[in-house]
């Protein structure tokens, strides 16, 4: 660009042509008659602080200020040269074909090329590179920082922005994405990656219990001398108790029993020759034995009754009372002698798949695993005594009821929480009882339900099992609605650990704690003792319960342990009653 200003232009008007300039000529001529002369294809140029430049292709004349045709008010700008290619700091507004918006710029429209830090709305664009925008449309290509909401893209990368449309390619990662191509996303479900260790922690020390109110005409008056004095006859101890002391067992010599054994089968009553009753913590009714001769088998007429309408065979074994179905019998063929054995379960066996409808479905709401116990019971006639497991809250639709019987969802219920079915002999009554009342490596320092002296036991035998001592577990659920936790014995380093459980009813830390107790106490040494033992009432001596903890003295000691199965044979000798139980002792061996 040449600026060329004649000498006789006044100091307040300049002339202001764009082009190049001529060679001077060696030999001048006269100067012509001034005249006006006009830019080619400018109308006006009006420049002031950034204000308007409009319409102009070029200007390559040269030319002098005429203030009515053309001219340059110049304030404060940036050499600008051509229309095609512009580039500035701050202008306001350029239009039309060849013009750029541009500066703080609001609007740029069918521009070949723009760039700017900060636009707010592109159209018809070529190309545009910023950092944030509001709105692009039919563009070629942008790359955003910033976008909120995409559609009919192909591909999309980017950050976040908030509208874009009918683009090619975007660069994109944000929240809503509409109309693509591919998207593959889907809800975020927690899973039970993380597990805690529980410790099972150590029996509290017994509280007292209330008393109940008292027999005003059976007061307890409980003899007792203190071991660490002896009495003074003058003060003798009258302790009022107001419950009932535990049963002891005294050590004699010799014991007379009495014993009164009955028979029914609803009004008829029948003689029996043997009996024999069973029932085991892997069982959930008892078995029944009964040997008859055969009038009264005849009398019983079993051949009348269709199934699941069987009798009810009733047994008084002296304060002890069972009742079973006569489900089926066998006949017993001797010189000179004959008898029939007519055997059955307790009624809980209904409950059984024999009689039993399965169950379908799943449970649908929240509730305990009391309640679903109960639930299962419903119209059934039976009914939950004792609850000794933990009751814990089992989320909705988690545990399924398919296939499965009611007394086999009652049985999977208590495997769950460390417990075992244990039936009532007479009653239509089940009792959910814990496999371990402590765990099995405090049984030594346990208080016993029952003391055996040496005395009674007619006969013991043993049989020793060893496997892994396990000071740890696993426990977790099947869903992700459960818990996982690890249950590890008290001031041990939870290893070697016992083979992982897993169920649907793992939802809380309450079955996981009893669960791990059962898993840990089955781990190490242990022994099995079978001990004959008479019945005897008048002496305290009871039939065994599952899961009492008895004590045993012997010869060499006594030792601690749980009863785990129990067997009741009576017999006649010299036609009087001999009742007898075989009883299944678990003892801990281990560490």
């Amino acid at each position: 660009m040449n600026l060329h200003i004649p000498r006789d232009t006044q100091a307040r008007h300049l002339a202001f042509a764009f082009g190049s300039r001529p060679n001077p000529s060696p030999n001048p001529q006269p100067k012509p008659k001034p005249k006006k002369a006009k830019p080619a294809l400018c109308v006006h140029i009006g420049w002031h602080a950034h204000k308007a430049v409009s319409g102009c292709l070029t200007m390559a004349q040269r030319g002098q200020f005429a203030a009515a045709d053309w001219g340059v008010e110049w304030g404060e700008a940036t050499p600008l040269a051509g229309c095609l290619a512009l580039r500035g700091a701050n202008p306001m507004r350029l239009t039309h074909s060849q013009s750029v918006n541009y500066g703080k710029a609001w609007r740029l429209a069918n521009c070949q090329s723009a760039s700017s830090l900060l636009v707010r709305q592109l159209r018809v664009c070529q190309s545009g590179q910023s950092n944030h925008a509001v709105w692009l449309e039919n563009c070629a290509a942008a790359w955003q920082s910033g976008i909120g909401s995409l559609k009919s893209c192909a591909q999309t990368f980017t950050t976040r922005a908030e509208f874009l449309g009918r683009c090619n390619r975007a660069d994109y990662s944000g929240k809503a994405v509409s109309g693509c191509l591919a998207l593959k996303i889907g809800t975020v479900i927690p899973t039970p990656c993380e597990w805690y260790t529980v410790e099972i922690p150590e029996p509290p020390p017994p509280l007292p219990k209330r008393c109940n109110r008292l027999d005003a005409r059976r007061l307890p008056f409980a003899l007792d001398r203190p071991r660490a004095a002896r009495s003074v006859s003058r003060m003798l101890p009258f302790p009022f108790a107001c419950r009932r002391p535990r049963a002891v067992i005294p050590n004699l010599d010799s014991y007379i029993m009495l014993n009164k054994i009955q028979a029914y089968a609803g009004s008829l009553k029948l003689n029996p020759i043997s009996i024999a009753v069973s029932h085991d913590r892997q069982g959930y009714y008892w078995t029944c034995e009964v040997e008859l001769s055969p009038d009264d088998f005849a009398a019983l007429n079993l051949a009348q009754y269709d199934q699941g309408k069987e009798p009810l065979i009733t047994l008084n074994i002296n304060e002890a009372t069972f009742t079973f179905i006569a489900e089926s019998y066998r006949d017993n063929r001797a010189f000179a002698r004959r008898s029939y054995t007519v055997s059955g379960r307790s009624q809980t066996a209904r409950l059984g798949a024999d009689y039993a409808q399965l169950q379908q479905g799943m449970v649908t709401q929240a509730m305990y695993a009391r309640q679903i116990a109960d639930s299962v019971l419903e119209n059934t006639g039976f009914r939950i005594g004792t609850w000794g497991i933990p009751d814990w809250l089992v989320p909705a639709r988690v545990y399924s009821l398919a296939d499965k019987t009611p007394i086999a969802v009652l049985a999977d219920i208590a495997q769950a929480a460390g417990g075992f079915v244990y039936s009532d002999p007479a009653e239509r009554i089940l009792h959910i009882k814990p496999r371990y009342k402590v765990p099995a490596w405090q049984l030594a320092r346990a208080t016993p339900d029952v003391a055996i002296p040496a005395s009674v036991i007619t006969q013991i035998s043993g049989q020793k099992q060893i496997s892994t001592q396990c000071y740890g577990v696993f426990v977790s659920a099947t869903h992700n609605k459960g818990v996982f936790r690890k249950i590890i014995r008290k001031a041990s380093a939870g290893s070697p650990e016992a083979s992982a459980l897993s169920h649907a009813l793992y939802t809380a830390d309450e079955p996981c704690l009893a669960a791990g107790i059962a898993a840990l106490g089955d781990t190490g040494a242990s022994k099995t003792e079978q001990i004959e033992l008479p019945v005897m009432e008048k002496y305290a001596l009871d039939i065994a319960q599952l899961g009492n903890i008895w004590q045993v003295s012997e010869p060499n000691g006594a030792w601690m342990g749980i009863v785990d199965s129990v067997s009741i044979h009576v017999t006649l000798e010299n036609d009087a009653p001999k009742i007898m139980q075989s009883v299944g002792v678990w003892r801990y061996l281990g560490e």
